[in-house]
């Protein structure tokens, strides 16, 4: 069974149902909270905009869905407290985290991200697999970019792959960058990735390095020129060895 989740909140009730969600049918969408539906509480003009704004993100960005699928539709843990601000008519600050990040924020993350690299550390500043669309899951070759500190020194590095091809090429520095070269190529990408998966404040605040997702470093072998992670050794210096 493949589920996409959010967390634990949000893959349980996928699993086993809830008694609050969204129910979209016929390109309708309706709160339900508590077995009762938005249209049996008593909710203020301003309660039922704010609603309005959350069902959309539950449908789009938490569950990648659209009005035009019926289903019902799981809150996680974001949206369950972003419900119980608009219910205790904390509307301003329940509706901030789930807006739409602006220029500025997304190269404010940036910043924040490519400053704060140690040695090894990488962040992904292009996919082909968005650039050309593929479905989510798709498991053919994409070319990817990544910008990384190696060397203490800020460089762009390509996997060595193209489009849905395999190609028997390293991974390769392609140049290096400054700073600020860096913070565009990445800030470009988070947009990107913010449209494509529909992101709010929330999830660009929550947006890491791709180091640190994996959990690995990438490394540089100066005997052979060589880019390889820290869970493998230099393919080169492998070879050496076994001869």
């Amino acid at each position: 069974m493949n589920i996409r989740f959010r967390d634990m909140t949000h893959l349980l009730s996928q699993m086993y149902g809830s008694n609050t969600y969204v129910n979209v049918w016929n390109c309708q969408a309706v709160f339900i909270i508590a077995d009762k539906s938005e249209e049996e509480l008593e909710l203020t003009e301003k309660q039922k905009e704010a609603l309005e704004k959350l069902k959309n993100y539950v449908i789009y960005t938490v569950n990648d869905g659209a009005i035009n699928i019926s289903s019902q539709y799981q809150l996680d843990d974001v949206s369950f407290e972003v419900l119980r601000m608009i219910l205790e008519n904390q509307i301003d600050d329940a509706l901030y985290i789930i807006s739409e990040p602006d220029e500025d924020d997304f190269r404010k993350k940036a910043r924040e991200l490519i400053t704060m690299m140690d040695e090894g550390e990488y962040v992904i500043v292009k996919d082909s697999a968005l650039d050309y669309g593929c479905w989510e899951g798709c498991q053919g070759y994409h070319n990817k970019e990544w910008v990384a500190r190696l060397n203490n020194r800020l460089v762009l590095v390509d996997n060595g792959d193209a489009h849905h091809a395999y190609c028997d090429a390293n991974r390769e520095i392609l140049r290096e960058l400054t700073e600020n070269e860096a913070i565009t190529l990445l800030s470009e990408y988070i947009k990107q990735v913010a449209k494509r998966y529909n992101y709010t404040n929330v999830e660009l605040e929550n947006y890491e390095l791709d180091s640190e997702v994996e959990d690995r470093k990438m490394l540089f072998c100066k005997k052979h020129n060589e880019i390889y992670f820290d869970y493998e050794e230099c393919p080169q210096c492998f070879y050496d060895d076994k001869n």
